[in-house]
């Protein structure tokens, strides 16, 4: 009976995680495309003088979304239960995102306007909220799982994670430069 059950289990688990949309893989290239196709060509010289596309914004809010989706979807343990440190960091990065993108936007509006002196103002602001979730993506990274499924969502994590930071990075040297 016991072994039946196990079996059991295991094809549930097997069936489960075969019949995600998207994988691992995926989400993280959709993330990272998403952030290339949008800030990745500029230049600091050029970082928020070319205007953004609003399609490529929302991409890259689709993308955080869809990383959050991946997370919540892969954080369950062997009972159903949810992961609530991965689940956090993946609410987290979503905010994160839109935040940094927002403070992106607000910042390219101050320094293209005539005789507006480039602030970083919006982007130093976002400073605090930077280390937080940078202090929370550290947590999920030093965490270990069992579960092959949590693994992923660590991994996808650590990803979007590195690559937002990356942006906020050129974002505040570009505006140091104007």
């Amino acid at each position: 009976m016991k072994k039946n059950m196990m079996a059991i289990v295991g094809m549930l688990m097997f069936v489960g995680s075969n019949a995600v949309a998207m994988t691992a893989a995926q989400v993280k290239n959709r993330f990272d495309l998403a952030i290339d196709t949008t800030f990745g060509g500029r230049t600091d010289s050029s970082f928020y003088s070319t205007p953004f596309d609003s399609a490529n914004i929302n991409a890259c809010y689709d993308a955080a979304a869809k990383v959050k989706a991946f997370v919540y979807d892969h954080s369950k343990n062997l009972f159903g239960s949810r992961d609530s440190l991965l689940n956090e960091a993946a609410a987290e990065l979503e905010r994160v995102t839109m935040d940094v993108i927002n403070a992106i936007k607000i910042t390219k509006g101050a320094t293209t306007a005539p005789g507006i002196k480039a602030s970083i103002g919006s982007l130093d602001s976002l400073e605090s909220k930077i280390n937080g979730a940078n202090s929370l993506a550290n947590k999920v990274a030093k965490e270990s799982f069992t579960i092959s499924e949590k693994k992923e969502s660590k991994s996808v994590l650590g990803a979007a994670y590195g690559k937002l930071l990356d942006l906020i990075r050129k974002a505040v040297r570009a505006a140091v430069k104007k």
